[in-house]
């Protein structure tokens, strides 16, 4: 036998618009829901079309573009009527001797024992993506009845009045009706080419052994690309651009090839060009690195909230980020002002089915998503129709743009590609599988510079809304009603924007809310409050407070509802989410330690001197809380009224007792960095609020105790300490003068 080298095939040509010029067609095998549908008769085997429709819609663009006839051929075998199956006149030049024709079952038609393509039926019809792709005006239709689309059809006639003499077949299934129709084509005199990337079998198995079956007698196997060179270098212009339209709901579509031929490399240097950071779901980290870039104006930032923990912040647009915005803007009619961008490190990478959150995206606007390097599969699937499914490939410079329908009643995702490397594409290969996407949205809600957020998805709507909330609540209640709209948006084909957002939000994450927060019962300007608080911002512990008055009377710590927590009325009081109930400030530094070893306050164990050190100091702070104590009694005697001498004895003892106890803290404060160490640990957490509040009380520090002076305004540069601040305090300032009154009392050349 003689097989026919690829290498001596014609290259293709076009018609140049002359007399007897001869051109190529497109002919487009049974691209039907029977076959690419799981509601077809394949059923969950159905033959994915994911990169047979993506590559499909830019060659039909091409064929517009250089005005070349197009052929949809669909089967509808229920017509059949039992009858032999007609054989191809075999021809009689040399060239074709010795190469076989379509063997028995090649040139039947389906024998099967479920009906397949019934006319009038589901399964008959063209497959959604495909239908929006056949314009009627110009396009040809042809039905089959036989494998062959050569067979009992005047697809021959039809390729002959319009001078037809090469022909791009594409389709399914590959080894049987793109065989059939390839081999008659070729006895026919027809000069064909299969796209091995536009054709596609139940299997890879079978679709290899089709490709490669045709490859051998019948015809060029080109891909989508190198056919696509080739019509550019004819046309000696870009063919880009092509759309695929009526994706999901059919407000959405994707756009092929945009990037400018200077741009097609630029993947490396885009990915060197964003800072990446890692985004957690739940505690953990997702499968994909982040970044975000927008439009920053009078330093109020858009966000786009959505269930992960946190977010980096927001930068201004890199080079390659507002360039494409441009174009996506060009493309959509409409102005974006967020991006997320994500990177997929290889084919495990993956998002899971979801509907993007419109808490804050503007309402009824687009979101475009541009994708770079390596192709991955789009899936989407809606959410009442369980046969509605979609399989979209989005190959490097496409464009998925997805509209408000679409995304409310539909389910999106990129699932893991677990298929080994030999069974990849090469542009599923490209830059060792890496992607980038950009997801382009237009945001109505802002985060102000001061933190706060104000706009469409906050509870204040504008910067100046002074407006009272609706509700108060927690952040822990906010965050489960915030978890609460977004799944029911994910779940939800008829969401209620106003119902579930229309309140609005003012927190920007989720993180340690999605569970019943620990929660902590404090005393403003309590020192053993104080301790804690330090310490859980040192840990980021997030807590729901539940602050105490004490100047009121009853005390608050002595209320039945206090006392059935802590029966000895004093806080801090720690409650963990299970329940736990923890009391006494050094006890609780030890169980944070013990219990959420991250961002450790202890040295190593193998540390012993130095272990040995911070646990010694975290418990002499209480000696300098003890010795100060009867200096407190002055808040029972106004500032003019003369104390009994006994208790002026008492008070006077006690400030010289403080005076001689922080000389031992000095030493140790010049020391090192922090009051134990160079490390800050439980030992500045416990003797921090303790300095802190006499200081509070006027303790002149720089004067008498320079290097404690020092450390406590190093400690004031710590955002735990910072955040820990007693509400009205600002960090420094002297209250009630208590020490200044004990000066006095003894008298002015005293200390």
């Amino acid at each position: 036998m003689t097989s026919i080298s690829i290498c001596t095939r014609s290259r293709f040509k076009l018609s140049n618009g002359t007399k007897g010029a001869k051109m190529r067609a497109l002919v487009v095998i049974d691209m039907q829901n029977e076959f690419l549908s799981p509601g077809g008769m394949f059923g969950a085997k159905f033959i994915p079309s994911s990169h047979l429709i993506s590559n499909l819609a830019r060659i039909v663009h091409a064929f517009r573009e250089t005005s070349q006839p197009i052929v949809w051929v669909r089967s509808v075998y229920s017509d059949w009527k039992e009858k032999p199956a007609p054989r191809p006149v075999m021809p009689s030049d040399e060239a074709k001797q010795g190469v076989p024709p379509n063997n028995d079952f090649l040139a039947s038609t389906h024998f099967g024992k479920e009906a397949c393509c019934v006319r009038g039926e589901e399964g008959a019809a063209f497959f959604p993506l495909v239908e929006g792709m056949i314009d009627s005006s110009q396009d040809v239709v042809v039905e089959k009845r036989w494998y062959s689309a050569f067979t009992e059809t005047a697809l021959k006639e039809e390729l002959d009045r319009r001078e037809v003499d090469s022909l791009v077949i594409c389709g399914v299934a590959t080894n049987v009706c793109v065989t059939a129709t390839s081999a008659d084509a070729f006895f026919l005199g027809f000069d064909v080419s299969v796209l091995s990337d536009v054709t596609n079998g139940t299997s890879p198995k079978r679709h290899k052994r089709g490709l490669d079956f045709i490859g051998k007698w019948y015809a060029q196997t080109p891909t989508a690309n190198t056919l696509l060179q080739d019509l550019e270098a004819e046309a000696k212009r870009p063919l880009r651009g092509a759309r695929l339209e009526g994706v999901a709901a059919g407000d959405s579509y994707v756009i092929y090839d945009i990037l400018p031929e200077a741009l097609q490399g630029c993947f490396p240097d885009v990915k060197e060009e964003i800072e990446w950071h890692e985004m957690n779901l739940r505690g953990n980290p997702v499968s994909r690195l982040i970044a975000l870039q927008g439009t920053i104006e009078d330093g109020a930032k858009p966000i786009y909230r959505h269930p992960a923990d946190t977010q980096p912040d927001l930068v201004e647009w890199t080079p390659f980020s507002l360039r494409a915005k441009g174009w996506l803007e060009a493309h959509c009619g409409q102005t974006f002002n967020h991006a997320l961008i994500q990177y997929y490190k290889d084919g495990h990478a993956w998002i899971s089915p979801h509907t993007d959150k419109t808490l804050d995206i503007k309402r009824d606007t687009l979101i475009a998503n541009l994708s770079l390097g390596a192709t991955r599969t789009m899936s989407l699937r809606n959410k009442e129709d369980k046969h509605a499914y979609q399989e979209i490939a989005l190959p490097h410079g496409s464009i998925f743009v997805l509209g408000s329908e679409s995304n409310t009643r539909w389910f999106h995702s990129i699932k893991r590609d677990r298929r080994p490397i030999t069974q990849k594409t090469p542009d599923e290969r490209l830059y060792d599988e890496q992607r980038i996407s950009f997801t382009f949205r237009d945001i109505s809600t802002f985060q102000a510079p001061d933190g706060s957020v104000f706009g469409q998805g906050a509870k204040r709507k504008s910067l100046k809304d002074t407006t009272p909330s609706i509700r108060e609540e927690t952040p822990y209640e906010q965050a489960q009603r915030m978890l609460s709209a977004f799944g029911l948006e994910n779940r939800s084909a008829h969401f209620d924007w106003e119902a579930e957002y229309g309140e609005g939000f003012d927190l920007l994450y989720l993180q340690g809310l999605r569970k019943k927060p620990r929660t902590l019962y404090w005393v403003n300007g309590s020192i053993p409050s104080w301790r804690v608080m330090i310490a859980l911002g040192e840990k980021d512990l997030p807590f729901e407070g539940h602050r105490l008055r004490v100047m009121s009377q009853p005390k608050e710590t002595k209320s039945p509802e206090f006392l059935a927590i802590n029966p000895r009325g004093t806080t801090p009081v720690l409650i963990e989410p299970d329940a736990l109930v923890l009391t006494e400030s050094l006890g609780i530094l030890m169980y944070l330690e013990t219990y959420y070893p991250e961002h450790p306050l202890l040295p190593n164990k193998d540390e012993k001197v130095v272990m040995a050190k911070v646990l010694a100091r975290m418990h002499e702070t209480d000696t300098l809380r003890k010795v100060y104590s009867p200096i407190e009694r002055l808040f029972l005697y106004p500032h003019n009224e003369a104390l009994p001498q006994p208790e002026k004895e008492t008070i006077v003892s006690a400030y010289e007792a403080v005076l001689r106890e922080l000389q031992c803290w000095e030493r140790y404060a010049a020391e090192a960095e922090y009051i134990a160490g160079e490390r800050f640990s439980l030992a500045d957490c416990a003797f921090f609020p303790a300095l802190a509040y006499q200081v509070r009380r006027g303790l002149p520090l720089e004067r008498l105790f320079p290097a404690l002076f020092a450390y406590h305004n190093r400690m004031l540069e710590r955002p735990s300490v910072r955040a820990a601040q007693p509400v009205g305090w600002e960090p420094g300032k002297v209250g009630k003068n208590l020490f200044a009154r004990v000066r006095g009392m003894l008298g002015s050349t005293s200390k």
